[in-house]
Formats: structure tokens, sequence, C-alpha cells
């Protein structure tokens, strides 16, 4: 089987499970719950073991950019019960909002291509999927290193498919008491990272899902998927 049907199929059988999840959950069918915190990102290690994608290689003048963020279980399990944790980042970068969802994974192979059931926030979070940069695939992955009541800081890192992590970033997030919002929506299709690229077939297991989850919120006015 070709890598464009077995991605065609992974995404109409992703779709599936969204429109039959929407009837009893709605308007989001994954990640129902979440708490929003605001930032920053700012750039450590400039220049060392490049990417290939502009957002990560080359960082604004400042330093530094505003990021608002979203937390969330992937099933709603109440804690402290395993549960696929979803930390999706919304960056006001200078060619406008970019979007990067990261869910719990590992750090080897093959996990970091794996989702990981957890308790807490405090393990690996990773993209997954691996974006297109200039010199081939680039996997993207999160650790917490500082976390209490009001203040969390996140180390960024970057990695090809099979190599070592290199850590590039820290955001640092405060919760400031903020409420989930409905119309707080992530889709990094539609917002890409600058200079990240999207695979065929990553598009094609992911669109499909995200446009269900995208009619699913036409009620109340939502535009992309969780978390």
């Amino acid at each position: 089987m070709s890598a464009r049907w077995a991605s065609e199929i992974i995404g109409r059988v992703s779709a599936a499970v969204f429109a039959a999840i929407r009837v009893v959950r709605h308007p989001r069918p994954i990640h129902p719950g979440g708490t929003i915190f605001t930032g920053h990102v700012e750039w450590v290690n400039p220049g060392h073991r490049p990417s290939g994608v502009e957002w990560i290689d080359n960082p604004p003048i400042s330093g530094r950019q505003a990021v608002t963020a979203r937390l969330s279980r992937s099933v709603g399990l109440p804690s402290p019960l395993p549960d696929v944790i979803g930390l999706a980042f919304k960056f006001e970068t200078e060619r406008g909002v970019a979007d990067l969802l990261l869910a719990s994974s590992w750090l080897g192979l093959p996990g970091r291509f794996l989702l990981r059931p957890a308790r807490s926030i405090d393990g690996v979070l990773g993209s997954l999927m691996p974006y297109r940069g200039d010199a081939g695939p680039v996997v993207l992955s999160a650790r917490t290193h500082n976390r209490d009541n009001r203040s969390w800081d996140i180390d960024l890192f970057h990695a090809t498919a099979s190599s070592t992590w290199s850590r590039f970033a820290v955001v640092t997030l405060a919760t400031d008491g903020l409420d989930d919002r409905e119309d707080l929506r992530f889709d990094p299709i539609v917002n890409p990272l600058p200079g990240a690229a999207t695979y065929d077939w990553t598009r094609r297991v992911r669109e499909r899902s995200y446009r269900t989850a995208r009619r699913s919120t036409t009620v109340s006015g939502g535009a992309s998927p969780n978390p």
C-alpha cells in the first residue's frame, strides 16, 4: 500500500471517529476543557544545530514573541487518571499568528511519533508528525523545567526523525486566572510556523479530521479544531 493511500485511509478513519464523538460532545470532540495561559517565547542557543525551519533558526530581532497557550486533556478524564495531555501554542510572529500542537509522547524512537497517556504535564510533549524543513523532516518537543502555582517555564527542542534533541527556546507562561475560551482555536495547517512546510501525507492524515472538527463548531463560531 502506498504512503498516499495509507495516509488517506488514516485521515478518513480519524474523521469518522471525530464525527461520531461530536454527536455526544459538542462543540469540541476532543480536548473538551482546558486552561488558558499567556506569556512569551524567548530563543536560546542561536545558531546551534540549525533545523532548516525559519521560525526556529531565525528568531526575531527582539529575541522573543508573545504566545497564548491552552493546556487540556484529550478524553477529558479527571486527574489523576492518565489521559493524553495536549498543549497548544499560538505565537504572535512577524508574519501573523502561528499554531503549534503538542501531545504527550516519548523522547526516543519510535515513541516520539506515538501518543502517551500521562497523569501530569511534566513529561515529554511532542509534535508527533514531522514538519518539512529545508534540510528534511523536523519534529518538535517540549519539556517543563519549572512550574509553580502561577508560572510555568517550558523548554522547546527540535530534532530530525532520528537525531538527538536540540534546545532552541524557552516558553514562559502564566495563568492570570484566565477562563477557557470557546473562540480560541488552533490549526497548524492553516497557521503554520514560518518556514515549516507540511508533507502531503501529514496533511492528508490531519485535514479530514480538522475539517470535521471545524464543522462541529459552526454553531458557536469556532474556526478550527482542538485543543
